[in-house]
């Protein structure tokens, strides 16, 4: 088991050497001059905003880091970097893309090809089109997944699951 991760900011460097500052989870932030610069500029946001949540510093700032630097992922680029993009948007965007995008006349049609391929192999273009119909379906669900977040982390609201609107 690891050992527990400090949370406090770190003592500031002798010459020569560099200056860590340890993030929930294990990670530690090494960096020379320049990130200490940017952590003094935000120091006092950061003490802030952590004393209001009743959280570290170093959480809050290794939460302010995940939603501005998601990690990589397999999806493909476009959709990855429109994720990462919506930590940018205004609430009032967010709460559009909390809405689904994924139509009734698209589910419907999944549903048609889902149907039929238990009844026989779909064609090449009916495979092709179910494949780009699941795409929109998680490019759908993801977006309003990555709203949802953002505006959590942003101290709104969220809906309970059960009052989501469905997607078809």
């Amino acid at each position: 088991m690891p050992a527990p991760v400090p949370t406090a900011w770190s003592s500031t460097p002798s010459a020569g050497s560099t200056r860590k500052l340890f993030i929930t989870g294990g990670l530690a932030l090494t960096a020379a001059s320049g990130f200490s610069l940017l952590v003094s500029l935000y120091r006092e946001r950061l003490e802030r905003t952590a004393a209001l949540t009743h959280r570290s510093v170093a959480h809050v700032l290794a939460s302010t880091i995940a939603i501005a630097l998601p990690p990589i992922s397999d999806l493909p680029e476009a959709l990855a970097d429109e994720l990462a993009g919506m930590s940018w948007l205004s609430d009032e965007a967010l709460r559009a893309a909390t809405q689904p995008t994924f139509t009734p006349e698209q589910q419907k049609r999944l549903s048609e090809l889902n149907n039929l391929e238990d009844e026989c192999p779909l064609t090449e273009i009916e495979q092709a089109e179910r494949a780009a119909l699941l795409a929109e379906y998680e490019r759908s669900v993801l977006r309003r997944a990555q709203a949802f977040a953002v505006l959590a982390q942003r101290g709104y609201q969220t809906p309970d699951y059960t009052e989501l609107t469905p997607a078809t």
